[in-house]
């Protein structure tokens, strides 16, 4: 039986997040394998998939605003959580990477130097992905502050209106005088207080959207539409760009409404809780894998094998969690959540979410 406390929705939102964005590494991997050339279908795959990170960084939001509307929030516990579920794991990968990086190619850029440790720690520049992990630091960083002002919805309506123009001032205006990096956090500070305002409201939302299927399906063809005309004009759907601050929102309440249907294929359901549960480990894990591909045999990254690439990296990267999850003390230096010995006790209460961050 299901309990009415678990966020199943968010779990599969985060899983597919969580996929997304590694369809755009094996897409992009095979990108620079290929001398820098994209079958029309892989550059497609690969930019219709660029909505994952905006999805994470909402699901983000919303699990830290959903636990402080439940259960409150309290200092301590949040410290030592973020400690042990995020910096840490952070520090350990940007020096395991670095060493990867060292034993691959033979040379460091190591210096003990304070640009070194600025490009490390706070541009996440110790792999290519790990600037993900800097930017929820810095969403972990101001959340204290964040939730100090929304006691009430005229709070909540103030803070979102003001982060909206924060971002847009940071996209739009940043850029013209100031150097700009993907990693400052009110790039994307929209995203992060919607998922949070949803929070506020989520049995409604979520009971609304999903008792009105005909409005979702509109909904999702808006979505595609939105995509597939970015595409055919330019090729590009960029992360931050700033029609995303519309079709990201829609995409969060259209993958909502098809949860029942998702519900329905009960292995599918079953596969995308897990995949959501270990999607932090399986976004730190892959990585390491893709980058050995040039060693893959030929047929591996021929373009009508691009569907087999992604499904090996994703089973390889859960494989290997499954093999951490049997060293002692694991959950302290990689992001899954812990084992329980209750199985029965693993989806019982939606506070569980926050401990191990979306990605």
């Amino acid at each position: 039986m299901k309990n009415d406390n678990y966020l199943y929705e968010i779990h599969m939102i985060r899983a597919l997040s969580c996929l997304l964005i590694l369809v755009i590494h094996v897409t992009g991997s095979y990108y620079y394998i290929h001398d820098q050339h994209h079958e029309w279908y892989t550059l497609l795959l690969n930019q219709m998939s660029r909505y994952g990170i905006n999805l994470f960084i909402m699901i983000s939001g919303f699990l830290l605003f959903y636990h402080r509307k439940i259960k409150g929030f309290q200092a301590k516990h949040y410290w030592k959580s973020r400690t042990s579920k995020v910096i840490i794991p952070f520090l350990a990968f940007t020096v395991f990477y670095q060493i990867i990086s060292y034993l691959y190619s033979g040379h460091t850029n190591f210096a003990f130097s304070i640009e070194y440790f600025y490009q490390m720690l706070y541009l996440g520049e110790g792999f290519y992905h790990l600037w993900f992990f800097s930017l929820v630091l810095q969403f972990y960083l101001i959340f204290p502050l964040l939730q100090k002002w929304v006691d009430s919805p005229k709070q909540w309506n103030i803070m979102l209106v003001g982060s909206l123009i924060v971002q847009l001032l940071f996209l739009k205006l940043l850029p013209l005088y100031l150097h700009w990096e993907k990693v400052y956090v009110f790039n994307w500070i929209f995203y992060f207080i919607l998922g949070g305002y949803l929070a506020q409201y989520w049995t409604t939302i979520r009971d609304w959207i999903q008792s009105h299927p005909k409005i979702n399906l509109a909904l999702a063809f808006v979505v595609l539409a939105d995509g597939l005309w970015s595409f055919y004009r330019i090729r590009l759907i960029a992360e931050y760009r700033l029609e995303n601050m519309i079709i990201v929102p829609i995409l969060f309440i259209v993958l909502i409404g098809i949860y029942p249907k998702i519900k329905q294929i009960t292995k599918l359901d079953k596969t995308l809780t897990s995949i959501g549960e270990y999607s932090m480990g399986i976004y730190v894990m892959h990585p390491l894998f893709i980058y050995y591909g040039a060693f893959m045999p030929a047929f591996f990254w021929h373009p009508a094998a691009i569907g087999f690439a992604f499904l090996f990296y994703l089973i390889v990267s859960v494989i290997s969690l499954k093999i951490f999850e049997k060293v002692p003390y694991y959950q302290y230096f990689i992001p899954i959540p812990k084992v329980r010995n209750n199985p029965t006790k693993t989806n019982t209460q939606s506070y569980s979410g926050p401990s191990y961050i979306a990605k």
